[in-house]
Order: structure tokens, then C-alpha cells, then sequence
């Protein structure tokens, strides 16, 4: 979710997503150092992976902001309306979808949690939680 924010951000505000993406880059990328130092095992393999994806795309999309000069694209590349605000999406949202995202926050968190403090069922909740999401997309067609 967070990938498709900056997506979008670089579109309409490559600088600030520029900015934004480097700070998330680089505190990933502190985040597998001290995993990699502490001997995380697979979870610091799935961390530098997290760091490489994300150095990758701050290069390519900033490739792109050059090229257009650090000015926000302008042409419509898909063929469905734009994406409303995440406030015009929410207030139109029926209340089953509401209660559908408010369970996949509280999932989705708790299972960080317990991800955090190295429990099987942290990672079942994170899991379910994505599929909570997918059910909530798809109640609103």
C-alpha cells in the first residue's frame, strides 16, 4: 500500500516523493544493517531484499522525474477515471467495507506485533490481514 502512495505521490509531487522515498530507503536500509549485524537469519535476507527493491525504484523514478524536469506528469496513462482521495474514498465507502478496513488495521497491526516479538501467529494475522484488504477492494464493485 505504502508503494502505491508513492507511486502516485511521484506523478503529482516528484520532489517531495523523491524525498520521501529516500527517507524510507535509507531507514530500510539501516534496518538490514542492524539484522544483518544481529544475525537475523531469513529475516534480514527479506529485509535487504526490502532495501534493494527500494534503492531500485528510487533510481528508476528518479530517472523519470529528470527526464520531465522534476515537473509533475501530466498525461493519463490509464484508461479508468482517477483515483479518488483517500477521504472522498472513505466517505463513499458502505459501512461493510468500513468495518472490513477498520478489522484489517487492527489485524494487520497486531500481527506486526506479534511478529516483532517473534510469534507463528504474528505472521498468520499478516497474512489474513491481506486477505481482509482484497475482500475490502472488492466489496465496494
Amino acid at each position: 500500500m505504502g508503494g502505491v502512495g508513492l507511486g502516485r505521490l511521484w506523478d503529482s509531487h516528484p520532489k517531495w516523493a523523491f524525498a520521501l522515498h529516500l527517507a524510507v530507503t535509507l531507514m530500510l536500509g539501516g534496518f538490514a544493517v542492524s539484522a544483518l549485524i544481529a544475525g537475523g537469519g531469513w529475516s534480514a535476507v527479506i529485509v535487504v531484499a526490502g532495501f534493494a527493491v527500494m534503492a531500485a525504484s528510487l533510481a528508476v523514478f528518479t530517472w523519470s522525474a529528470i527526464q520531465r524536469d522534476w515537473r509533475p506528469d501530466q498525461s493519463e496513462t490509464w484508461d479508468s477515471p482517477s483515483t479518488p482521495s483517500p477521504s472522498v474514498a472513505w466517505e463513499s465507502a458502505q459501512t461493510a467495507e468500513r468495518v472490513l478496513w477498520v478489522l484489517f488495521a487492527v489485524v494487520f497491526l497486531t500481527g506486526m506485533a506479534l511478529l516483532l516479538a517473534r510469534s507463528v501467529v504474528g505472521f498468520v494475522l499478516v497474512v489474513l490481514s491481506l486477505a481482509l484488504a482484497i475482500v475490502a477492494m472488492r466489496a465496494h464493485r
